[in-house]
C-alpha cells in the first residue's frame, strides 16, 4: 500500500478537473495499491511534519514545501521535479 498525501493544490485542482494536474499525479492517485490522504492542516511545516511522521509519500507544486525537506515529490506541472 502506497500512502499519498496531497497538498491543497492538488486536492483542488482533482476536484475541479483542473488540467494543470500533472499526469503523474493522477497515476499515482488511482493506482490501485494507493491510499490516498489529504491534511486537515494547511501549513506547510505541519505538512512536512506529517509526512515525516505517519510514513506518506507528500505529493505538491509548491518547491518552496519541498525545500523544507519534506518525505516528498514535487511536480511543475508537467512532468516531476
Amino acid at each position: 500500500m502506497t500512502r499519498l498525501l496531497l497538498d491543497t493544490h492538488l486536492v483542488l485542482w482533482w476536484l475541479n478537473g483542473d488540467p494543470r494536474l500533472p499526469q503523474p499525479v493522477v497515476e499515482r492517485v488511482q493506482a490501485p495499491e494507493a491510499e490516498v490522504f489529504v491534511s486537515q492542516v494547511p501549513f506547510d511545516r505541519l505538512l512536512d511534519c506529517q509526512s515525516r511522521v505517519e510514513p506518506m509519500l507528500l505529493l505538491s507544486v509548491d518547491s518552496q514545501l519541498l525545500h523544507l525537506g519534506a518525505n516528498g515529490q514535487g511536480f511543475d506541472g508537467s512532468r516531476e521535479t
